[in-house]
């Protein structure tokens, strides 16, 4: 009976790592056959060692910034088939259900998005900028924004961190880490 017994769990481990193994190799092919984004989104059951894939993103993207907040996943900015974008959506997992926020007022991608003590916070990220020749420059952005729930917009509540920053969320405050430049 111990041996049977042993000889299931070693096959269920076996089972969920091929299984992990094989999801990647197709989302890879995938990306590959395509050469284009996809809306694709899958929720995974840590309990069932599973995804399961749900309704699609509105806005096919990359390098987004996403967090729960309220119950609900939120994702902002991003990089989709056309170029950097400023819009946000709101998935309601209860409803499977693709909702659209405000927009951020600046095309991004790479941003961090934090949920804190019931107030969304976008960080940073990477935007296309003019710069004083005109020239449309790539530049690493170190902001802090806060979303407005009364007022339904987004406000800036630091203009710039110092070099190399990152944040990380604690259950009690918004830490934010100030480097020198080296």
């Amino acid at each position: 009976m111990e041996r049977r017994e042993g000889e299931k769990k070693e096959g269920r481990k076996k089972g969920r790592k091929e299984g992990r193994k094989e999801g990647r190799k197709e989302g890879r092919k995938e990306g590959r056959k395509e050469g284009r984004k996809e809306g694709k989104f899958s929720l995974y059951n840590p309990k069932k060692f599973e995804w399961k894939e749900r309704s699609p993103m509105k806005i096919a993207r990359s390098l987004f910034g996403t967090t729960v907040h309220n119950g609900k996943i939120y994702v902002a900015a991003g990089v989709t088939d056309s170029g950097l974008t400023s819009s946000v959506e709101v998935y309601n997992i209860a409803t499977d259900k693709w909702e659209p926020f405000v927009d951020f007022p600046q095309e991004r991608s790479s941003v961090s998005l934090v949920s804190l003590a019931g107030t969304l916070y976008l960080i940073g990220g990477f935007a296309t900028i003019e710069s004083e020749s005109g020239e449309l420059v790539p530049t690493e952005l170190n902001d802090v924004w806060r979303y407005d729930e009364e007022g339904k917009k987004w406000e800036g509540v630091l203009r710039e961190i110092q070099y190399a920053s990152s944040a990380t969320f604690l259950p009690v405050r918004l830490n934010v880490l100030r480097l020198t430049k080296m």
